[in-house]
């Protein structure tokens, strides 16, 4: 029976070497080289895992969060390897290449795990850049409405002041100080609210 390529498939082997039970086997060739990539789903806060192997060889085992993450993990492992080969076939129409045709199989495991490791880093650097903007956007908003609060019962000034500062209510919900947001709710959001009931008073009448 021939093994389907390039399919993810429900993995019925169990890997003794490495004492973990995969769910999708995935084979795939480069060059004269076939190669199966191996998913153990994400469950119950366990990371997935991804390995390869070659000729019954294990490979090591990479862990990340998630199963979607994994195999967006082995598909570029695929396509930088391919993309390699395409490159070596188009070289040879006009030149001796400089860079071989056959990949190892302990290149495309390393690669595997430079490339799960570069999009861990990438996730680390967002999850630190959203802290960094949430942290500009609570102290840009909490001095403002500081601001606002120290104007006391100009709620005429205030509202111009938080209308060009382009700062709504549920931002100043979200980012301010409670004890700010509770003065600023006693006194200019209150009136807001007020005229806001007058003006749907009016409508319905």
């Amino acid at each position: 029976m021939s093994i389907e390529q390039d399919i993810w498939i429900k993995s019925t082997d169990f890997n003794e070497a490495t004492d973990e039970k995969f769910d999708d086997d995935l084979f795939h060739n480069f060059g004269d080289m076939e190669v199966l990539f191996r998913i153990r789903h994400s469950h119950d806060g366990i990371p997935a895992a991804i390995t390869c192997e070659h000729e019954g060889t294990n490979g090591i085992i990479t862990y990340v969060d998630n199963t979607d993450e994994a195999k967006t993990i082995v598909n570029q492992t695929i396509n930088h390897f391919d993309k390699l080969q395409i490159n070596y076939f188009l070289a040879t129409q006009y030149e001796t290449p400089k860079f071989k045709l056959n990949v190892d199989i302990n290149e495309i495991r390393d690669y595997l795990k430079s490339y799960s490791q570069k999009l861990n880093n990438q996730k680390i650097e967002e999850h630190n850049e959203h802290q960094l903007e949430t942290a500009r956007k609570t102290g840009y908003i909490e001095g403002v409405c500081e601001c606002v609060a120290a104007l006391g019962d100009n709620h005429t000034l205030g509202k111009k002041l938080l209308s060009e500062m382009g700062i709504e209510k549920e931002m100043v919900i979200k980012y301010a100080n409670p004890k700010t947001y509770k003065k600023l709710e006693k006194g200019i959001f209150t009136q807001k609210q007020e005229q806001n009931n007058e003006l749907t008073n009016n409508i319905k009448r």
